[in-house]
């Protein structure tokens, strides 16, 4: 079912409250849960390696992840968004050389593999600010495509730049969009992955 959400506000200015005035029938869709009974979490889906997030997607017992989520829906513009993922990509790889570490064996594995994840979340808020349904996002929203590809590319081409400049391994993960249920509780948003 979508819930049908309008009146957000009526300047179009962001509002941290949304009210559900209509909740409608738009048919079913399958959803699958899967439970791979493996420590990885990990299964392929149509050639797809589909994983939890990035810290568990390893086989050293002494991996780490640096993670952050971004709050889709407080970022005004495609600019603001690539400043916004560039500065939050230089923040996670930092933390990942500054922070202390509670083991000596974790500093080989945290040098070779550096693995960061910057999240998304407001998703769906995102999408009632501008008055679309999933449905319309999964069928080629050119807006929605262009902020991931922004997001993509910017945490792409800042791991590189900024790893090679301060002479660190380039993070063998980058983006990381967790389900994020009570850090999106906090946000006061939408969780990363509706």
């Amino acid at each position: 079912r979508d819930s049908i959400l309008t009146n957000i506000t009526k300047s179009g200015e962001k509002s941290s409250y949304v009210k559900v005035v209509a909740i409608e029938e738009d048919g079913y869709e399958d959803v699958y849960c899967c439970d791979v009974k493996v420590p990885e979490h990990c299964f392929q889906a149509e050639g797809v390696l589909i994983s939890n997030c990035t810290e568990v997607t390893s086989y050293y017992d002494s991996d780490m992840c640096n993670l952050g989520s971004l709050v889709l829906s407080n970022i005004s513009t495609l600019e603001e968004l690539r400043e916004i993922v560039e500065l939050a990509t230089q923040f996670l790889i930092a933390g990942t050389e500054y922070t202390d570490l509670p083991m000596p064996e974790m500093d080989h594995i945290r040098k070779r593999y550096r693995r960061i994840g910057v999240g998304l979340m407001g998703i769906h808020e995102w999408m009632m600010q501008r008055g679309l349904k999933f449905r319309d996002v999964v069928e080629d929203d050119l807006e929605f495509n262009a902020w991931l590809s922004a997001y993509r590319d910017g945490t792409d081409e800042t791991a590189a730049k900024y790893s090679k400049r301060h002479g660190l391994h380039e993070p063998v993960k980058k983006r990381a969009v967790a389900p994020t249920g009570t850090i999106s509780i906090v946000a006061e948003t939408t969780s990363g992955i509706e």
